[in-house]
């Protein structure tokens, strides 16, 4: 058997991304929330997209049924989890110490703990951005009940304004 195939097979630590039936995960009320910015150099964006429209053709859920239990935010501009040309200051890893207030509106990892013990799901997370030394905040990302996956995510929108601008984004895709 080839090495490959054998590692496949053998799946250590059980971190295989092969497994879309996630349903023993949503019977015990998990939630999960997954963002990837599209700027990431490491792990391309498709395969956070395309494990989460694995989950929902494998469970048979439509992106609003996910909604209840699974959120996928891509984040234009946002480089391998921080970093990047947009706004990627939301409270995950590589955020600056101190710039990110731990609110659920705006941090991640506090947004989850409301959505987890209130039942809370916040339909936006406000980002800020760094311009060399400033935060910029105020760029929403939209995350609409029964929008497609594919169709999220923020753009900059040149027709309306300046980068640093929360209404010079739009939701969708240039």
């Amino acid at each position: 058997m080839p090495e490959y195939l054998h590692a496949i097979a053998v799946d250590p630590l059980n971190a295989s991304t092969r497994k879309g039936d996630i349903s023993a995960f949503r019977e015990r009320n998990g939630k999960l929330i997954t963002y990837h910015g599209q700027q990431d150099g490491r792990i391309s964006p498709i395969k956070s997209e395309r494990y989460y429209k694995h989950v929902s053709s494998t469970m048979g859920l439509s992106p609003l049924s996910l909604d209840d239990f699974y959120r996928l935010f891509r984040i234009s501009g946002m480089g391998h989890c921080s970093g990047g040309t947009g706004a990627s200051e939301i409270g995950g890893q590589g955020s600056a110490a101190g710039n990110t207030k731990l609110n659920p509106e705006s941090n991640i990892l506090t947004a989850l703990v409301r959505w987890v013990e209130e039942g809370v799901a916040d339909p936006s997370l406000t980002m800020g951005a760094y311009h060399r030394v400033w935060l910029l905040a105020g760029v929403i990302v939209d995350f609409r009940s029964g929008t497609p996956m594919t169709e999220l995510g923020i753009a900059p929108n040149r027709k309306v304004g300046h980068i640093n601008y929360q209404n010079s984004y739009i939701l969708g895709y240039d």
